[in-house]
């Protein structure tokens, strides 16, 4: 089970996703794979565990998109194993992305995508909310670390930061 959920803890983050139709209508919405840097000591071990072994990725999305699941990839070509978990009582579910297989040197620059049916077909339907943003976590294969993020907004426009105050006179 596991015992660290501390975003900060994980060599990795997800980038700003994309989405896009594919020839059949469906939603593919891709998550680019970052490497902060090497683990540094206040990482811990739970670091190290992830940079050896990167198993598994898993989005927070909406329990009635199950349906919609179509598929997931990495890199748009090599299929992966991927699976919807539902909760009782909620409208919340976890899709999961497994057997990765990647690590510190070969992480860099994949892409994670999902393959959704129209129902669900964009990042707001997928998350449920208007950002666009699924919070997700990784794991490695002993599942003792799993790392929990916000996730990034799917690149919808913000506004733009006040201005400066004018400078003292």
């Amino acid at each position: 089970r596991c015992s660290n959920y501390t975003c900060g803890a994980s060599p990795y983050t997800l980038g700003q996703p994309t989405w896009r139709r594919d020839e059949k209508g469906n939603g593919v919405m891709c998550w680019p794979i970052t490497v902060k840097g090497p683990c540094m000591p206040s990482q811990g071990s739970c670091c190290t565990q992830l940079a050896n072994n990167l198993n598994k990725l898993a989005f927070k999305v909406q329990a009635s998109c199950k349906p919609a699941f179509v598929g997931a990839n990495l890199d748009g070509t090599i299929t992966r194993t991927a699976y919807f978990e539902t909760f009782p009582d909620t409208s919340d579910a976890v899709l999961k992305v497994t057997n990765l297989g990647l690590n510190i040197a070969t992480a860099a620059g994949r892409q994670v995508c999902l393959v959704m049916g129209p129902a669900c077909g964009d990042l707001q339907s997928l998350c449920g909310n208007g950002l666009g943003m699924c919070a997700y976590y990784h794991a490695e294969p002993s599942l003792t670390c799993c790392p929990t993020c916000a996730g990034t907004a799917a690149g919808i426009p913000t506004s733009p930061p006040p201005p400066s105050p004018p400078p003292p006179t």
